[in-house]
């Protein structure tokens, strides 16, 4: 196109350029500059030399003219390339001379080509629709890239048919193992297995039978047969017409909540269990950086047995670490130095570990260990071996590369007709576009017959319109294939210029852009939906701090609406919290890597602050070039409330007595809390991984697998069973453990145990046994006596018989009356655990006591006591009332003028205080003294009283013992040993 050209048939009155869209001009000719800039005067319009050595300015659509097209179209190229999927339109203003030649520098470069001269009409819409299609595909950009990073799995399925999935998001790939091909094309249903509930399902066609939203928890399972809790929420989108068109699917994975509500039990795991079940590598360091802990995973990602790990330095010269440059990484910038320098967490740190001339890449977090002063005492670190994600990125990468060049060049096919002839030849670009052999041989009737049938007479017209002129022509239309399929072509067509029977012409594939528009609009329209619908809050700010974009989800979580967030600062972030957020924005924009995950806190409207999680990537221009900051917020309030309660619980393990333990199926330890720790006296570090019989009893080892066995073969999830433990000192408890599968598949994997001590319940309840037979044993004798004696006073009560009956009667009634006292006094000494009642007394002084009450209450008897000045003792508080039973009962049982001796020493050599009651009586038989030294009674083993038993259990609960003796010549010596003071 010469300056002398122009670009309408009539003036064209000045205008003002006041819109947004910019508009670069690289054509020749002042004229044909100013004509065009009045044109355009709703545009923001630039003009720029082709041939300037500044580079080209930013812009919205380029409009050239053919001789600057030389100049820049290179530049253009590389400036459309780097745009990837946001489109940058480029008009091509062709003259009537020459057009055959632009036209084959097309390929690549211009989107559109404006024939001039042209009506206004047809230049302004030829700018719109290019500018409309850019504006659409910028916000789809946008759309796409936010929801590709959203957390919570995002699915959309076509309503028509079975629903198959048409997408998913990063998340739902990472949320169920699927690759995205083996989902596309497929109902989400896959995801169920044999143990998926039915209602919910059947909730869920119901609603998508009616085009109702709902929303429902799913068992799922993942590619790898894992089941996991889905909380699925899918909502119907509707066209502008009100077709239902699609179902959109927010998947988020809330096992842990199932969990956390369903099995309680298993949130007794420890820290320890987590360690070692870790995928990733995890590693513990002290101040001086050398690995103290490493589990499984750590020691394979380090290439080192756990021995040969522990005690490294975290900056081991044989390792050679080396950065992306392979130069040596200084020890100062890894991951452990920043941590110990700043106290600062850091997150995916990235170097290499060269190895015999290949490298292998780890990931590395690191965060600190503080004690509860606050102060560090080392650090901990996950490692990640990223050596194989990393070729595949940068194969990913380059097969990216590969297929944007390809896509850049357009499909284009050339033919030629000889009318006198009657027959069609083609490139091997058209035979590729027509789905036929290169070779084969057309007629001209065949050759149209490739063209839809709703099109063909339209482009024989055309055709008989440029054999009639001898003007080049070209239309839009539709071909089948030979497969038949149904495209979009542009459709060239000029004479040859020495040959007048021959006409030649291209034909290039423009369904893609034919399409483009339809999809973009239906895709912006799909997008918006699914913003609207996102549980998940998206907003976007610029470099400002600005809000761009502020979806339906933030509108829910924080209350303000669109339309009082967007252009305002964001209104959700409280005052203590705002340098923090300028901070991650200015950081993102910097071009730092992006947060993932971060745990913040944000305000609502109404002023409450919640607990949040945000994700940021960068917000990028048509240019690539970074303006801004995109961010998703979700609630993790709940989250954050279920932590603490699982801390709570975890408390509670560790602050009961009961001992809590867990063991795999060979009955090896994998976890315990303190109080078994305590109980068998080992060093922690000792115990997890040694099996059940190298801590405990062989009778408990073989009672605990008798009952796995049993929980198996009886499909039970819990027994119980009683056995005898020694504790560290030695000592023998008896102990009820409770024994649980730790899932309730059945599958005992880990059994869970928790052992109660309950030696002082099972010796009460001996004692409590005593107490009762001897109760009905006197009872019942003393009730014999009564009726027997009452007999002669109902048959003659003037006999003198009746006076001895009656005396018979009031001595038997006495018994009672004392056996009922001594069974209020019993009970204080019932309980074996009533350590409260055990104390220090002078135990000579209370003796003396005894004796001289003694003396008092019997005058015939002869009572003698010998005692130390002082001699304490740790003895229960009923010492004396259990002397003065034994003093009692020799006096009683000894004759008319009985003999008791009370005496007290000190045995040094066992430091014990022995208390020794003899009497000179008829002894007591050897069957009540066995009963009393077993310490219970069988039905054929009756005691006559309560007394003995008394004395026996105050001696007991003292922490001393009781032992019966033959006095010589006749008589009983009672002998109590108490510990001294």
């Amino acid at each position: 196109m010469s300056d002398e050209e122009s670009f309408f048939g009539e003036e064209k009155r000045p205008g003002t350029s006041n819109g947004s869209d910019r508009i670069l001009l690289l054509v020749q000719g002042q004229r044909n500059r100013n004509l065009l800039d009045d044109l355009l005067d709703d545009y923001e319009v630039v003009v720029a030399a082709p041939d300037a050595d500044e580079p080209l300015p930013k812009f919205d659509l380029c409009i050239i003219g053919e001789a600057s097209y030389r100049a820049v179209a290179d530049t253009l190229r590389d400036r459309k390339e780097k745009t990837g999927d946001r489109y940058l339109p480029v008009l091509l203003l062709v003259g009537e001379r020459g057009a055959r030649e632009i036209a084959q520098r097309l390929r690549g470069v211009a989107d559109d080509t404006l024939h001039i001269p042209a009506t206004e009409a047809v230049v302004r819409s030829r700018v719109e629709s290019l500018l409309r299609t850019r504006r659409q595909s910028l916000q789809l950009a946008l759309y796409r890239r936010a929801m590709d990073e959203a957390t919570t799995g995002i699915t959309i399925a076509e309503a028509e048919s079975d629903q198959p999935l048409i997408y998913a998001n990063d998340a739902f790939v990472e949320l169920t193992g699927y690759d995205r091909e083996e989902m596309l094309g497929r109902n989400c249903r896959f995801l169920q297995g044999e143990a998926t509930e039915p209602e919910p399902v059947q909730q869920l066609h119901e609603a998508i039978d009616a085009g109702e939203a709902v929303r429902a928890e799913l068992r799922n399972y993942r590619k790898d047969g894992t089941e996991f809790w889905n909380d699925l929420e899918i909502s119907p989108v509707y066209d502008d017409t009100g077709e239902l068109t699609h179902y959109i699917g927010f998947q988020s994975d809330i096992t842990a909540r199932r969990v956390a509500e369903e099995r309680l039990r298993e949130e007794t795991e420890t820290l320890e269990r987590l360690l070692e079940a870790s995928p990733v590598g995890i590693t513990v360091l002290d101040t001086d950086g050398q690995i103290v802990r490493a589990n499984a995973a750590a020691e394979e990602v380090l290439g080192l047995e756990r021995s040969d790990a522990l005690g490294r330095a975290f900056d081991e010269p044989s390792w050679e670490i080396v950065g992306e440059d392979g130069e040596p990484v200084d020890s100062a910038d890894l991951p452990f130095s920043q941590v110990m320098a700043t106290g600062e967490t850091v997150r995916d740190y990235e170097h290499g570990i060269a190895e015999e001339g290949e490298t292998r890449w780890l990931s590395i977090n690191a965060a600190p260990l503080t004690d509860e002063s606050g102060e560090r005492i080392g650090v901990i670190t996950t490692i990640e071996d990223i050596t194989e994600r990393r070729a595949q990125e940068r194969e990913r990468e380059r097969l990216v590369d590969l297929l944007d060049q390809t896509q850049a060049i357009a499909d284009i096919g050339g033919w030629e007709i000889d009318i006198d002839e009657g027959d069609a030849e083609f490139t091997k670009g058209l035979a590729e576009l027509l789905g036929v052999w290169p070779q084969t041989e057309f007629d001209l009737d065949e050759a149209f017959g490739f063209y839809h049938p709703a099109d063909e007479p339209e482009v024989r017209d055309v055709f008989e319109e440029m054999v009639a002129t001898g003007e080049p022509q070209e239309l839009d239309c539709r071909i089948q294939t030979a497969s038949g399929e149904t495209r979009w072509t542009h459709v060239r067509g000029e004479p040859h210029q020495s040959e007048s029977s021959v006409y030649r012409g291209t034909i290039q594939d423009i369904t893609e852009r034919r399409e483009r528009e339809r999809e973009l609009k239906e895709t912006k329209d799909l997008l918006q939906s699914v913003f609207d619908a996102s549980p998940i809050g998206i907003l976007a700010v610029d470099e400002a701090g600005i809000t761009q974009l502020w979806n339906k989800g933030c509108e829910r979580i924080f209350g303000w609406s669109e339309d009082e967030a967007l252009g305002e600062p964001l209104p959700n972030v409280p005052a203590e919290k705002q340098a923090e957020f300028d901070e991650l924005r200015n950081e993102v924009i910097a071009g730092a890597e992006p947060v993932i995950g971060y745990e913040t806190v944000r305000q609502r409207k109404d002023g409450s602050l919640i607990d949040v999680a945000l994700t940021t990537a960068p917000l990028r221009d048509s240019n690539d070039e970074i303006s801004g900051v995109v961010g998703l917020l979700e609630d993790i309030t709940d989250r954050k409330e279920r932590q603490q309660e699982l801390k709570r619980y975890e408390r509670i393990v560790e602050t009961t007595s009961d001992l809590i333990y867990t063991l795999d199926e060979d009955l090896t330890f994998t976890s315990f809390n303190t109080a078994m720790a305590q109980f068998v006296g080992l060093p922690e570090d000792t115990i997890t991984g040694e099996h059940l019989s190298t801590v405990f009893e062989a009778d408990h080892t073989e009672a605990l697998a008798d009952a796995k066995t049993k929980l198996l073969a009886e499909e039970m999830t819990e027994t119980t069973v009683e056995t005898t433990l020694v504790d560290h000192r030695g000592q023998k408890r008896q102990v009820q453990t409770t024994v649980s599968v730790g899932f309730p598949d059945q599958t005992v994997e880990e059994l869970v145990c928790v052992s109660r001590d309950i030696t002082e319940l099972q010796e009460r309840k001996r004692r409590l046994s005593v107490f009762d037979r001897v109760l009905r044993h006197n009872l019942r004798n003393k009730m014999i006596v009564i009726q027997g004696w009452t007999d002669p006073l109902t048959d003659d009560p003037t006999k003198e018989e009746a006076s001895d009956a009656a005396a018979k009667i009031r001595e038997a009634s006495d018994d009672l009356l004392e056996l009922s006292k001594l069974a209020r006094e019993f009970d204080t000494v019932s309980d074996p655990g009533a350590s409260d009642f055990v104390t220090t007394m002078d135990v000579a002084k209370h003796v003396d006591e005894v004796a001289s009450e003694a003396e008092l209450s019997y005058p015939t008897a002869s009572i003698s006591v010998a005692t130390p000045p002082v001699a304490e003792a740790t003895v229960y508080e009923a010492f004396e009332l259990a002397v003065n039973e034994l003093v009692d009962n020799a006096v009683k049982h000894g004759g008319s003028r009985p003999a008791v001796a009370l005496t007290v020493t000190i045995d040094d050599e066992s430091d014990a205080v022995v208390v020794r009651v003899a009497d000179d009586g008829p002894g007591i038989p050897a069957l009540e003294q066995r009963s009393v030294a077993a310490g219970r009674e069988s039905p054929l083993q009756h005691t006559n009283g309560l007394g003995l038993w008394f004395v026996r259990w105050m001696a007991t609960n003292s922490g001393g013992s009781m032992r019966i003796e033959d006095n010589e010549p006749t008589g009983t010596v009672i002998e109590l040993r108490f510990l001294r003071r």
